[in-house]
């Protein structure tokens, strides 16, 4: 009778234990039948290109499910076909956060995506379709954040399109990303020069000069930007810009730093050095017929005090020789001025004063009825 009970009792804790597992087993199965359901549901959706009700299906689905990671990385590959990014970005960091097991085939998404959206920029650019070409590039860098490809392209369409702060955050992260992309650093130099961030402009700098010693961009921007901040750097600045140049425009960019500074007799030389080197390379003698390459060179040139025309280089040469007492310079330079502009007032003056100073009084004269007609009509 003990043996009897004692059995009984055995079949009836298996049974409870069956009875738990049978139940477990219930419930996985009802799980699969309705992430089976909704999968089928999905697939429907698609082939009908309705991805708006798949998408409600997936989000319904996942309210009373929100373990299903299947369910939840196919939310995340429709977003991504929606072109919701963020929202896929969310949906597969979920995924992955829970199960690591995902990992690789998140990557190759992404993979998808990144380059589907890079591949689009680049045509739409190519078309010279700019404002089309930048917000696939702008998906492309945030879908793989880590990826230096997209960045310089994105900051070309965004430079294209006159957006400069944009494109200077762009260029910033290309340069983070990748420590030898020196032209993006070339047009982040340009950027920096324009805007007057002259901390950051010198830091690119020191970057560029690390890696190449002789970079003109460098080497002109950071004389530049001396200049304008520490004066008493700029001289060493502006003499290794043009030992590595010996272009006319370096040169008279150093004529200048020495004229702001009273050295007229070094401006003096400096000036004149410009002007015959700026005819060797109008005429390509001396085997030379422009100015070494330069990223920044032109838009750096064409604003700001640096832009300076021949005869304001005549202007400058005829003021350094008034002030070191050169009156025949003096009159040479001014001279030259007026054989461009007979009307040039200024220069009237300038060649009067160093007529008188020369006891050229006959010239004086001439040289003050020109000025009085000129001048007769003004207050």
């Amino acid at each position: 009778m003990a043996f009897l009970v004692h059995n009984l009792q055995t079949y009836y804790f298996m049974w409870k234990i069956l009875k738990k597992y049978l139940y477990l087993g219930c419930i996985a199965l009802f799980a699969l039948a309705c992430q089976n359901r909704v999968l089928v549901e999905v697939d429907h959706y698609e082939r009908s290109n309705e991805l708006d009700k798949a998408e409600a299906a997936l989000n319904r689905h996942l309210e009373s499910h929100p373990n299903d990671h299947a369910a939840r990385f196919r939310l995340g590959e429709l977003h991504g076909r929606l072109q919701k990014y963020p929202e896929m970005l969310q949906d597969f960091t979920a995924v992955e956060n829970a199960d690591a097991r995902w990992r690789d085939k998140i990557a190759n998404s992404k993979e998808v995506y990144w380059r589907g959206n890079f591949n689009r920029g680049v045509a739409a650019l190519n078309r010279a379709e700019l404002a089309q070409a930048i917000m696939p590039l702008q998906h492309a860098v945030l879908i793989l954040p880590e990826r230096h490809a997209a960045y310089p392209v994105l900051a070309g369409a965004l430079l294209a399109t006159a957006d400069s702060k944009n494109a200077r955050a762009a260029l910033e992260k290309a340069c983070a990303l990748n420590a030898d992309d020196v032209e993006s650093r070339h047009a982040l130099l340009q950027l920096y020069y324009n805007a007057g961030k002259n901390d950051e402009a010198l830091r690119v700098c020191d970057e560029i000069l690390k890696k190449s010693s002789r970079d003109v961009s460098a080497l002109r921007c950071r004389a530049f930007v001396l200049d304008k901040q520490q004066s008493g750097q700029a001289e060493a600045a502006f003499k290794e810009l043009v030992r590595v140049t010996a272009a006319s425009d370096d040169m008279t960019a150093f004529a200048l730093h020495y004229y702001q500074n009273a050295k007229y007799e070094f401006a003096l030389l400096l000036f004149q050095e410009a002007l015959k080197r700026r005819g060797e390379e109008a005429t390509g003698t001396n085997g030379v017929s422009e100015t070494p390459a330069d990223s920044n060179a032109t838009s750096m040139y064409r604003s700001g005090k640096y832009a300076v025309p021949i005869p304001e280089i005549f202007r400058y040469l005829g003021d350094c020789a008034w002030h070191l007492g050169d009156y025949a310079a003096m009159s040479q330079w001014y001279t030259r001025l007026l054989q461009i502009d007979p009307n040039d007032v200024a220069a009237l003056q300038n060649l009067w004063l160093a007529a008188r100073a020369q006891g050229k009084m006959d010239l004086a004269e001439i040289l003050k009825r020109k000025l009085d007609q000129l001048t007769s009509g003004q207050e």
